[in-house]
């Protein structure tokens, strides 16, 4: 992503939540979030194109409405 000069569009204060990401491919507009998980490892992710914070992503992630997905507590 970095290398395809991916644009910030939105950064959560947790790491574990993350960035939400956007770049061009093949003339498309694609949003990806970027995370770190708990083993201390980044990966990044796709995204509906419409999402427009990093914590709305998480919460499609888990297949929950944003309203409805909280910040963990405690991580496992």
């Amino acid at each position: 992503l970095s290398e395809l000069g991916a644009k910030t569009i939105d950064t959560d204060d947790d790491p574990m939540i993350g960035e939400l990401v956007e770049v061009t491919l093949e003339g498309r507009q694609e949003r990806f979030l970027r995370m770190l998980c708990g083993t201390g490892r980044r990966f990044a992710e796709a995204v509906p194109p419409t999402t427009k914070t990093a914590l709305e992503a998480q919460a499609w992630r888990v297949g929950r409405l944003p309203g409805d997905f909280l910040k963990p507590e405690f991580r496992t």
